[in-house]
């Protein structure tokens, strides 16, 4: 027994006397000597000369030097690896993919994901623990400063990392918004040169980081839950109007779908439970808000008051996005309700009456010579008598109903200036498309009759060949160059024939496009929603082949020579496809594998 005791002893001096002992010494009295400086200094400034060391020290147990030294290290970060592999794997199968789902038939399971309900209900439940116990964070960080400096310094700093990181996602968030809302149509009008704007987001980030550090913080807070409450209200308002989101899971497969909405809501209350926690993990000396004391909401050193700052300026450009998703929602509801507008030029003295009668019949009435709007059909009075007195069904015009019908006059008017209106405004939304797309786009989506559309949007490489950061639009909105009531109309047009997308590839002019959307029109006029659009009904437009294919349902295949497009895999749609018409026969390819870059509002990704 003693012998072996002194054999242990003697091999344990030799390994602490050769290189590698010596290093394994020397690594362990760093981390003691961090230890001990950590625990003398004030709390403020120990923790940043602590990751220093702990930075240096890392760096050189992964040098070459000590790296020959040590074999451990190497071994505990490929253990790390493994773990954070292992780790990822699991939320991959745990993660979804999804895709608009624009048929709507069949109609699939409803389900939320649950990945989605955890990431919304779990910063809410760290937050509310944090705001129950309010001197928990101080007094836990104050133990473990005196007593494992080691461990308080690993845990604090990864808080400040979390406020870090979220604070540059926050400004992002803000100036993307700011850059695609205001910046970007500036420069397309040429008010603004790039310097310019380089100049204007570096002034705005110094001047709010400015007004975050020198305002209190608290008030930061409450301005930034306001706006976000005031988002969620926007988004739970029962406009009726909403897009559902095909998805699966890598574990299965069975397809279920969710409501857009939805799951915005439960990301945005992820951000802001999330953001809460952070600045209640580290919040410092209590504060007042006015006459009221609240919890203490403060960071050491201006970090809290820069994510409150830049959160609060995040959720303003989050209610702006909101604001405009509420507009586009509540715009087409109102236009998918509204009925064929006459307008005439007298007023008679029982204009109420009249108007009643007509509303009854499904007819609207305004007076005066005010400017029209699309689809609006001007009367004398005489025939609007003869309207309001006549027993005319309460269902609207569906093309195909009989000119005997009563009412079918005005209505299919109507009709007829819908469709003008349509094609001129398309005609400018898609040449100012191509005009300003650049060479890595190959081709461009056209959906006007979708509210979550804003224009047409590109088809391409990495970048999508625009300059926005966050959808890749082309072109004037289709707000500012159509009617909401005519794209309504169109989305009744366009569900009747079966088509829930276009796309035109590059090269293809725009009297194609325009003959095409023509050809939609004479097709909804001819079998009156009986028969869907098929391939061969678009024999012989100039210059354009058309494909049509519906995701996922068919098995997706393309010509020999033909580009592929960026669908979603999981998306359920019928979309009609504008190639540049190729000489020869084509012969059929393998399907290619498609990439995942299907927007679900506003063209944005």
């Amino acid at each position: 027994m003693t012998e072996t005791l002194r054999t242990r002893a003697s091999r344990t001096a030799h390994w602490i006397r050769s290189s590698e002992g010596l290093a394994a010494a020397g690594v362990v009295l760093g981390l003691v000597a961090i230890e001990l400086i950590g625990r003398r200094l004030p709390a403020e400034w120990s923790l940043v000369p602590a990751w220093v060391a702990f930075i240096a020290l890392f760096r050189a147990l992964q040098g070459p030097a000590l790296g020959r030294l040590l074999r451990w290290p190497r071994s505990l970060t490929a253990r790390l690896g493994i773990a954070g592999q292992r780790t990822l794997s699991r939320l991959r199968s745990a993660s979804f993919q999804g895709g608009a789902d624009l048929r709507g038939v069949p109609e699939l399971p409803r389900a939320v994901p649950g990945l989605l309900i955890a990431t919304a209900v779990a910063p809410w439940v760290v937050a509310a623990s944090f705001l129950l116990a309010s001197d928990l964070p101080q007094r836990f960080a104050a133990d473990l400063h005196t007593r494992v400096f080691l461990l308080h310094a690993l845990l604090v700093g990864g808080v400040w990392i979390a406020a870090a990181a979220l604070t540059c996602g926050f400004a992002v968030l803000t100036l993307g918004t700011i850059h695609d809302g205001l910046y970007e149509p500036l420069r397309r009008r040429g008010s603004l040169r790039p310097e310019q704007e380089h100049a204007l987001q570096g002034g705005l980030v110094l001047g709010w980081s400015a007004l975050a550090l020198f305002s209190p913080t608290p008030w930061m807070v409450l301005l930034g839950l306001c706006a976000a409450a005031l988002a969620l209200g926007l988004l739970s308002l029962p406009i009726g109007v909403d897009l559902q989101v095909a998805w699966n899971t890598a574990a299965e497969a069975r397809l279920r779908t969710c409501s857009f909405l939805t799951a915005l809501r439960l990301r945005t209350l992820g951000g802001i439970g999330c953001a809460l926690a952070v600045v209640l993990a580290a919040r410092g000396e209590p504060a007042t808000l006015g006459t009221i004391a609240i919890p203490p909401l403060t960071f050491t050193g201006g970090m809290g008051a820069l994510l409150a700052g830049w959160g609060a300026a995040a959720a303003l450009a989050a209610l702006s996005l909101t604001a405009q998703v509420t507009a586009a929602r509540w715009s087409f509801s109102r236009a998918r309700r509204a009925p064929v507008t006459l307008r005439a030029a007298m007023r008679p003295p029982q204009s109420g009456r009249l108007a009643n009668r007509l509303r009854q019949v499904d007819f609207g009435l305004q007076w005066g010579r005010r400017r029209r709007r699309a689809g609006d059909v001007r009367v004398n009075l005489g025939e609007a008598q003869e309207l309001a007195l006549a027993p005319h069904p309460r269902e609207r015009m569906t093309a195909g109903a009989g000119p005997d019908e009563p009412g079918h006059a005005p209505r299919r008017r109507s009709a007829r200036l819908h469709r003008r209106s349509l094609l001129f405004g398309l005609r400018r939304a898609f040449s100012a498309a191509r005009a300003q797309a650049t060479p890595r786009v190959d081709g461009f989506w056209v959906g006007p009759w979708h509210w979550f559309e804003r224009a047409v949007w590109s088809s391409g490489g990495e970048e999508e060949g625009t300059a926005r950061c966050f959808d890749s639009d082309l072109g004037p909105t289709y707000a500012t160059v159509l009617d909401w009531r005519s794209r309504a109309y169109m989305a009744q047009v366009c569900r009747r024939l079966e088509v829930d997308h276009i796309f035109v590839e590059r090269g293809v002019s725009v009297d194609s496009l325009i003959r095409t959307v023509e050809m939609l029109f004479e097709l909804d006029d001819l079998f009156g929603g009986s028969t869907r659009a098929e391939e061969r009904h678009f024999r012989g437009i100039p210059g354009a082949q058309i494909l049509i294919h519906e995701q996922p349902g068919e098995p997706r295949w393309l010509p020999r020579g033909f580009p592929d497009t960026d669908h979603d895999e999981l998306a359920r749609a019928r979309i009609l496809h504008l190639f540049r018409e190729r000489g020869g026969q084509h012969e059929r390819s393998s399907p290619r594998t498609p990439s995942r870059n299907v927007p679900l509002i506003g063209s944005g990704r």
